[in-house]
């Protein structure tokens, strides 16, 4: 398995907006309404806010991705 951790680039930050939205749906959603929901999306997790939070200098945030190498016998 190829294990991949790296920073978010500026570029992916539609891509981190997603996952977060995702996560925090997952983790949350039993305990808020969606329209609460979506007020934490459209003003904690914003492509601006990420944006402003991934280019800052002391954030960091990172992608983890793995992808299982095939094997060939």
């Amino acid at each position: 398995m190829t294990v991949a951790i790296r920073k978010v680039l500026p570029e992916e930050v539609e891509e981190l907006k997603v996952i977060s939205e995702d996560t925090f749906r997952e983790t949350f959603a039993h305990d808020n309404t969606e329209s609460q929901l979506q007020a934490y999306f459209d003003t904690a997790l914003s492509e601006e806010v990420l944006l402003n939070e991934i280019t800052h200098e002391e954030s960091r945030y990172f992608l983890f991705s793995s992808m299982l190498k095939r094997q060939v016998f």
